[in-house]
């Protein structure tokens, strides 16, 4: 993972434990889709982390809530 990469999942774990919205590298993030971002991240296996993580933050969210929607189907 690299510095940036770093950065960005503090700041998605920054608005978490505020419990307020923020912003994951300049883009406004809600605390619920920070939330998602980090459940799906922990369940991804190393290589899915990697591809993950390159993501913007706004298709991370996309893809979060994609997947939490369909596991609950």
């Amino acid at each position: 993972m690299t510095n940036q990469e770093e950065r960005k999942m503090r700041q998605f774990q920054k608005i978490v434990d505020e419990c307020q919205m923020g912003e994951v590298e300049g883009q406004p993030v809600d605390l619920s889709s920070a939330n998602v971002v980090l459940q799906v991240y922990k369940a991804l296996n190393e290589s899915n982390k990697e591809k993950f993580l390159k993501e913007e933050p706004t298709a991370m969210c996309k893809i979060a809530w994609r997947v939490i929607l369909r596991a609950k189907a």
